[in-house]
């Protein structure tokens, strides 16, 4: 298991660009993460990876992380999660996108959706 778990964050950190020093907070998450709920200190690292391979970078992994492992315990892997969660913001970004049109338009950043779904959206059926 701490074979596994060190070859996992040396994986983690090769997809960052980093070293094993550079992943020291999202390894301490998951050791805590591991701790704290029902995965694995491996499988939390597993999803960090995942997200990682997404392009997602070390801050917003960490924010991701905790919430990622709530799909887990509601029956979804951290992989399909992960990958759930790209696609929103994939179709968020796309002009054709069901979610940005239902938006009014693409998304790029977190104010833009914020003000997207503050503004009603009128449409016929």
């Amino acid at each position: 298991m701490v074979m596994e778990f060190s070859a996992a964050n040396s994986k983690l950190a090769a997809i960052l660009g980093t070293t094993k020093d550079g992943v020291k907070n999202l390894t301490d998450q998951a050791k805590e993460l591991g701790r704290t709920t029902s995965a694995t200190a491996s499988q939390v690292t597993g999803l960090q990876i995942e997200l990682a391979k997404l392009g997602f970078k070390d801050d917003a992994i960490i924010n991701m992380t905790p919430q990622v492992l709530k799909f887990a315990n509601a029956g979804f892997d951290a992989s399909s999660a992960a990958t759930a969660s790209r696609n929103i913001l994939l179709n968020l970004c796309d002009a054709n996108g069901q979610l940005a049109q239902a938006l009014g338009k693409p998304t790029t950043n977190l104010d833009e959706l914020v003000d997207g779904l503050k503004k009603p959206q009128c449409r016929g059926s």
